[in-house]
């Protein structure tokens, strides 16, 4: 879709501000949406390697504060994970050549062209990029997602202004601190609500902390299948995680690229894979559909696991009625060491390297 003239300007003119060179990313800031929705913005390229503005909104918010964890992990399955669930809006100032799809570098070109705008101290042209959970990154896709940009660059701009002006972090209400934002709730961030004509009202309000993920929660109603597992013998313990598969991107006619996930099921005593179901889309029924799956080929097999360990929120959340209801005990623990390897060398296949 075609971008609107105001949101590149309001873009050329964030990048004015160089607000990079003042708040770090961990500095949020709060807007209120003129959809009543609360955003929250950080602030990208304090390091100058990355420059842009990251708008966080609703549950957005924990893929921020699963970001945040990137800096200290060494683990390949865990990184590609928080990477397929990044979901955000972006402003990033980029190398003309990186912007994508090419009708949007056109139109921000032409768009700089005409105003006499250019790269500057190392700072690129504005590159507008949606990130959803399970998708390929790829263009906004709807005027409400330029509509929330906007309102957010407007936020940083007002920002950058005050800051200049009070030259003192704690009258706009942020911490002095630099404390990373973390999943607990309760630090205290500014809050900007619009009055119109890029103008708002400063109060504060506090972050939310990490929200739960009830979305993959899965009820699982099927006492035939139930039964039937209950009455097999026990044999070994199973190894389980549910996965976005961030290597293989899949490209269909008429909608945007996206990563198909699949629950990887790997035998804890011998790190033997069962060949996984890869899906398609990510929609409401996946949990569900990714879970019976789980029992037909516990059924196939002939034996049930006397449990399964999980390592991850999500793929508690799916399995916890499962193994309920089918007597199977459930363990959450920090490491699976046959299911990393077996993602790993899965990975490896499909010829990524990292």
């Amino acid at each position: 879709m075609s971008m609107r003239e105001s949101l590149i300007q309001l873009a050329f003119e964030f990048r004015e501000t160089r607000l990079w060179e003042v708040l770090a990313d961990n500095d949020i800031f709060a807007v209120l949406l003129r959809s009543g929705e609360t955003a929250y913005c950080s602030v990208m390229g304090q390091a100058g390697e990355h420059h842009g503005l990251g708008l966080y909104v609703g549950a957005g918010w924990n893929s921020y504060l699963n970001f945040a964890r990137l800096a200290g992990c060494t683990r390949r399955v865990e990184m590609g994970q928080i990477i397929a669930q990044i979901d955000c809006f972006n402003c990033d100032f980029s190398p003309a050549g990186l912007i994508q799809p090419s009708e949007q570098k056109d139109e921000i070109k032409a768009y700089a062209k005409a105003h006499g705008l250019k790269s500057t101290r190392g700072v690129g042209l504005p590159d507008f990029v949606r990130y959803s959970p399970n998708m390929v990154p790829g263009p906004y896709a709807s005027e409400s997602d330029m509509d929330a940009m906007e309102e957010a660059l407007s936020a940083a701009i007002f920002v950058a202004k005050h800051l200049a002006k009070l030259k003192a972090f704690p009258a706009m209400g942020f911490t002095m601190e630099g404390i990373h934002p973390s999943d607990s709730p309760g630090q205290k961030i500014p809050l900007l609500s619009p009055l119109g004509k890029g103008s708002f009202e400063l109060s504060t309000t506090v972050l939310p902390g990490r929200t739960p993920d009830t979305a993959s929660a899965v009820v699982f109603n099927r006492p035939e299948l139930t039964m039937q597992i209950s009455m097999l013998p026990v044999r070994s313990n199973l190894e389980c995680r549910f996965i976005t598969v961030d290597v293989a991107p899949i490209a269909e006619p008429d909608r945007r690229p996206y990563f198909p996930t699949l629950l990887l099921i790997v035998d804890g005593n011998t790190g033997f894979v069962t060949m996984p179901k890869i899906g398609g889309a990510y929609d409401e029924t996946t949990p569900a559909q990714s879970v019976e799956d789980l029992a037909l080929r516990i059924i196939g097999n002939g034996t049930r696991p006397g449990m399964i360990f999980v390592e991850d929120d999500t793929t508690h959340a799916m399995l916890q009625d499962f193994c309920t209801r089918t007597g199977i005990k459930l363990r959450r623990v920090s490491r699976l060491k046959h299911l990393e390897e077996a993602w790993v060398s899965m990975t490896d296949a499909l010829g990524h390297r990292r």
